[in-house]
C-alpha cells in the first residue's frame, strides 16, 4: 500500500474512486464512504474538535458535496454515546438519506427508554437522545409527505444496492436474530427504571450484541466495517454468528475498520483467516475514556495480521517514562499522573479505483492520524 503525505484534505474523489474515511477522536468515531459516482454513506457520528460540527458534515462540505442529495444512507451501528455525537444534526442535513439502525431497537422497550430519559438528559448529550431526535426528524419528513421510515438492519440484509454502471452494495452482516432477542431482553431488564427507581443517566450497557457490522463492495473493492461488535463465545452471537453465515467461497475483504477500538473483546481467532484477504489493511480509533484502548497487546495482535494498520490518533495518557531514575522517583512521590495528552482528532483516508486491484489502495493521514506501529512506544 502506498502512503501519501495527506496534505490536501479537500480533494474530492473522482467518480470511479472508492473512499473509506475514518474520523476520531477527541471522543467517538465516524466513517464516511464514497461508493463511486458521487454517492456517499455515513456510518455513526462524532464532532470535529475544531468546528464543533459533525465530522462528516465538516468533511463533505470541504469536498463541496451536496449533503441534501448525495448521501444515500446514514447508519447508526449502535446507540453508545461515542458513536452518536451529532447524529441528529447530520441526518437533518442529509435530507434525502435513509436512516439505518439495528433491528434490536425495533421494540416497545426502546421507544419507552427514549421517552423515560428524555426529561433527564441534556439535548444531544447521549446516544439515546441523538437517536430520539433522529426519529423525530423522520416523523417530520413523513408529515411533509416524504417516503421515510427507519430501516432496521438485520444480518444478510441489503441496505443499498446499485446495479447499473459500477455495481455497489452495502449489506448488514449483523445483528443476528439471536442477538436481537438478547439485546431487547437487556433493554427491558437492565435499562428501563424499575418501580420507585429514578435514574439521571442511561445505564452503561457494555455488550454490543446488537451492533451493525457492514459489508461494502463497490466494483472489485471490498471493505468490512466492524462497528463495535464483540465476540461473546456463544453460538448465534457476536463475530461467531457472522463467521457461521459467511460464504466460504466469498472473496476476502481488502480492508477492515477494526471493531471496539482494537480491544481483544472484538477479536475472533478466525476473523482474519476467513474474512480478510492476504494483503488487507486495517484502521481503528482509540478509546481515551475509562479503559484506554488499544493496549500494547492489541496493537501487536493487529500488526501481526497487517503492517498496513492506521489509527486516528494516539490513545491518551500512556505511561510516563524517563531515563533518569531521580525524575521517576520524584513523579511517583508527588503522586502525579503524567502521560501523553489524549490525541486530538485525526482522519485516515483510503482510496482506490473501484475497477482496479487491491494493490492500488492509497492511504492519507491527516491531523493526528499515524501508522499503528508508531504508537507502540507511546502506550507501553
Amino acid at each position: 500500500m502506498r502512503q501519501l503525505a495527506g496534505t490536501v484534505q479537500n480533494s474530492p474523489p473522482n467518480p470511479q474512486e472508492v473512499e473509506v474515511s475514518l474520523f476520531g477522536p477527541g471522543f467517538g468515531e465516524c466513517v464516511v464512504l464514497h461508493l463511486g459516482k458521487g454517492e456517499w454513506v455515513v456510518v455513526d457520528s462524532c464532532r470535529d474538535a475544531d468546528t464543533g460540527l459533525p465530522a462528516a458534515i465538516d468533511y463533505l462540505q470541504k469536498l463541496d458535496v451536496d449533503l441534501a442529495t448525495s448521501v444515500r444512507l446514514v447508519v447508526a451501528t449502535h446507540w453508545h454515546d461515542d458513536h452518536m455525537d451529532g447524529l441528529a444534526d447530520l441526518f437533518r442535513a442529509c435530507r434525502s438519506a435513509k436512516f439505518v439502525c439495528s433491528m434490536a431497537l425495533n421494540c416497545e422497550e426502546w421507544f419507552a427508554l427514549s421517552e423515560v430519559y428524555r426529561g433527564y438528559l441534556q439535548a444531544g448529550g447521549s446516544g439515546v437522545d441523538e437517536l430520539r431526535q433522529t426519529m423525530q426528524e423522520l416523523k417530520r419528513r413523513n408529515a411533509a409527505n416524504a417516503v421515510v421510515a427507519p430501516q432496521f438492519a438485520l444480518a444478510k440484509q441489503p441496505l443499498y444496492v446499485r446495479a447499473n454502471g459500477m455495481p455497489a452494495e452495502v449489506v448488514a452482516l449483523s445483528p443476528s436474530n439471536a442477538a436481537v432477542a438478547v439485546m431487547q431482553a437487556h433493554l427491558q431488564q437492565r435499562l428501563l427504571p424499575q418501580e420507585k427507581q429514578r435514574r439521571l443517566r442511561v445505564p452503561d450497557l457494555r455488550e454490543n450484541d446488537g451492533s451493525v457490522v457492514l459489508s461494502m463492495r463497490v466494483g472489485s473493492a471490498s471493505v468490512l466495517l466492524g462497528a463495535d461488535l464483540e465476540e461473546r463465545g456463544r453460538p448465534g452471537l457476536g463475530w461467531q454468528a457472522i463467521l457461521d453465515e459467511y460464504e466460504t467461497d466469498a472473496k476476502g475483504y481488502e480492508g477492515m475498520k477494526i471493531p471496539h477500538h482494537g480491544s481483544e473483546t472484538g477479536h475472533h481467532p478466525q476473523q482474519w483467516s476467513r474474512l480478510m484477504s492476504q494483503q488487507a489493511w486495517a484502521t481503528l480509533t482509540p478509546c481515551n475514556r475509562g479503559t484506554k484502548l488499544p493496549t500494547p497487546e492489541d496493537c501487536r495482535r493487529i500488526l501481526s495480521h497487517t503492517e498496513d494498520s492506521f489509527i486516528t490518533s494516539p490513545r491518551g495518557l500512556g505511561k510516563f517514562r524517563h531515563p533518569d531514575a531521580a525524575v521517576m522517583k520524584t513523579v511517583q512521590e508527588a503522586t502525579l499522573s503524567i502521560g501523553i495528552e489524549p490525541g486530538k482528532q485525526g482522519h485516515i483516508r483510503l482510496r482506490r479505483n473501484a475497477l482496479g486491484t487491491a494493490s492500488e489502495w492509497e492511504a492519507e493521514l491527516f491531523g493526528n492520524a499515524l501508522p499503528l506501529r508508531r504508537i507502540l512506544h507511546l502506550v507501553e
